[in-house]
């Protein structure tokens, strides 16, 4: 993944409308965007909603939320370069001063949860990380379900 994200970081540099992959496709992001509105319909609501993006990889769902009015934003991902990637896209689109909060570490590790800001979250997304962490071939397939799910319910 780091050498996938760093050859995106490359790309962007390069075109700064090519963000890279969206997981999903672009429809998908814009129903799971829609439905949190929805559920937040009042926009001054949605400033005081904390969400984190599990895998943030690129930050493309964190800039969508932004634009919909969502302010309160974290990513994570375990991979730097993807940090670096997301940083870079929320730089484009807000500034320097973007206010995302955005960590590389990994989400299976609670000790890293020190390094995270506007816990407990009222959202946690996941649109591909936990398929990754189970389709990897160092899995274990009973403790990984249980400590993922753990781990998510220590964050809301």
């Amino acid at each position: 993944w780091e050498e996938a994200y760093s050859s995106e970081l490359r790309n962007f540099e390069e075109d700064e409308d090519d963000v890279g992959d969206v997981w999903f496709g672009r429809q998908c992001l814009k129903r799971v965007v829609e439905a949190l509105k929805r559920r937040w319909d009042d926009p001054m609501s949605r400033s005081e909603v904390s969400v984190l993006d599990l895998g943030t990889g690129n930050g493309v769902t964190l800039v969508e939320l932004r634009k919909a009015g969502f302010k309160k934003l974290s990513g994570i991902d375990y991979v730097s370069s993807s940090i670096d990637l997301a940083n870079a896209i929320l730089v484009k689109e807000f500034g320097i001063d973007h206010g995302t909060h955005l960590c590389c570490m990994d989400f299976m590790n609670e000790s890293d949860f020190k390094t995270l800001e506007n816990v407990p979250f009222d959202v946690c997304f996941d649109k591909g990380t936990y398929d990754a962490i189970r389709l990897n071939p160092d899995c274990c397939a009973q403790k990984t379900p249980k400590i993922y799910a753990q781990n998510v319910k220590k964050m809301l």
